[in-house]
C-alpha cells in the first residue's frame, strides 16, 4: 500500500469516535477510492508528487470528509466508544507498559471504591459488623483483578506479536509465542485464585488442587486463544494505520 495515500486517509479517519472495526472499514473504502483517483492522475504525466496533489484535490477536503463520515456514526455508537475509552483508557500514543499499568491501576481502584462503598453501607447503614471482616478479601479481589488486567494486556500484546497481517490475510508466524502467552494467562488466573482461597480459607483446598486449579487454567487458556483469534486481525490492521506518523 502507498504510505502517502494511507496518510491522507488516516488524517480523515483517526479522530472519528468509533470502534476499530468501523474505522478499518472506512479506511479500506476511502483508500480504494483515493488509490483509483491517484492511478488516474498518475498516467497523465507520471509525476507521483503532482499526481498525489491532484488526487487529494479531487478526493476532497479533510474536514468535509470527516463531517460526512461523522454523520454516519450513530449517537449510540459514539456513546459506546466513549465508554470503552473510559474503561480501558485511550491507547494511542502510549507504550504497552504504560497502557497496561494505567489500565490495571484504574481497574483496581474502581473495584476498590465499589467494594468500599458496599462495606461502608453494610457497616454504617445496616450496622452489620460482619461486613467489615470481609474487607481484606474484597481488597485482595480488587488488587488481583487489577494485576490480572495488567498481566493480560502484556500477554495479549505478546500473543498479537505471533501474527502478521497484510491487506489480504492474517498469518500465524510464531505459534510457540501464542501458546506461551495463553499459558501465562492461565497461570496468572490460577495464582490469583490461590491467593484468594488462602486469604479466605488457608490450606483448605490443597487436597483438591486438580479440580480447584487445573480446570480454570485450562478454561482460561482456551478463552484467551479464542479472544486473541477473534481480535487479532482487527487490532493489527488498526495498528498498521494508527501508527502512521502524520505530518
Amino acid at each position: 500500500m502507498n504510505e502517502d495515500l494511507m496518510k491522507v486517509v488516516e488524517r480523515i479517519v483517526r479522530p472519528l469516535p468509533c470502534d476499530k472495526t468501523t474505522k478499518n472499514g472506512m479506511r479500506a473504502d476511502l483508500y480504494s477510492q483515493l488509490e483509483r483517483i491517484f492511478a488516474e492522475e498518475l498516467v497523465k504525466d507520471g509525476d507521483t508528487v503532482e499526481a498525489l496533489s491532484r488526487a487529494q484535490e479531487r478526493f476532497g477536503e479533510t474536514d468535509q470528509l470527516q463531517k460526512e463520515l461523522l454523520g454516519t456514526i450513530s449517537p449510540l455508537h459514539r456513546w459506546q466508544t466513549a465508554i470503552d475509552h473510559w474503561i480501558t483508557g485511550h491507547r494511542e500514543g502510549r507504550s504497552t507498559l504504560r497502557f497496561a499499568t494505567e489500565f490495571g491501576l484504574r481497574a483496581a481502584l474502581t473495584l476498590t471504591l465499589f467494594f468500599a462503598s458496599m462495606v461502608g453501607w453494610g457497616t454504617w447503614v445496616w450496622h452489620d459488623p460482619i461486613v467489615l471482616r470481609v474487607w481484606p478479601l474484597f481488597l485482595a479481589i480488587a488488587m488481583l483483578f487489577g494485576a490480572n488486567c495488567f498481566t493480560h494486556v502484556i500477554l495479549g500484546e505478546l500473543a498479537l506479536a505471533a501474527f502478521r497481517v497484510d491487506s489480504l490475510r492474517m498469518r500465524l508466524e510464531k505459534p510457540v509465542l501464542l501458546i506461551a502467552s495463553a499459558m501465562g494467562a492461565g497461570l496468572s488466573l490460577d495464582l490469583s485464585m490461590f491467593v484468594l482461597l488462602e486469604v479466605a480459607s488457608p490450606g483448605m483446598y490443597w487436597e483438591n488442587v486438580p479440580g480447584v486449579f487445573l480446570w480454570p487454567m485450562g478454561a482460561t487458556i482456551v478463552l484467551f486463544l479464542i479472544v486473541v483469534g477473534l481480535l487479532a486481525k482487527v487490532e493489527l490492521e488498526d495498528r498498521r494505520w494508527s501508527q502512521l506518523r502524520l505530518d
